[in-house]
């Protein structure tokens, strides 16, 4: 009798773990960033690969940009590829240097003898 319970209570289980596993869903953003990863997977094999980028630091990660926007982003040894909410299909390299520098819009001075390039942003050395 006792067995004949305790296998009843074990099928309840069973039949409870079962029906909450159905109810689960994968969240969005997983696909997403699933879909992400693929992205950045093709761009990195077309683009270089290890010997230009290096190896992967981070999966798939979300980051907030400086203008508030969420994005999918990967870092690599020698890059940050992202891509933006507003064009989900185009992966990016950031600009970590501008970043890093921080945008000035005024240009640096040039010495006497330098020729100065507005765009981009640039001193040629010794231009006479």
């Amino acid at each position: 009798m006792a067995t004949r319970i305790q296998k009843s209570v074990c099928l309840c289980v069973l039949l409870l773990v079962f029906m909450l596993a159905s109810t689960l869903t994968v969240p969005p953003s997983t696909h997403a960033q699933t879909d992400a990863l693929t992205q950045f997977q093709t761009f990195w094999e077309q683009h270089g690969g290890l010997e230009v980028f290096g190896y992967p630091l981070t999966s798939v990660i979300t980051e907030t940009d400086p203008s508030g926007q969420q994005r999918f982003v990967q870092w690599f040894e020698r890059a940050r590829m992202e891509i933006a909410a507003a064009q989900p299909s185009a992966v990016m390299l950031s600009t970590i240097g501008t970043e890093l520098r921080g945008f000035v819009d005024d240009p640096v001075p040039a010495e006497t003898g330098c020729l100065f390039l507005s765009r981009p942003s640039s001193i040629c050395a010794n231009h006479s």
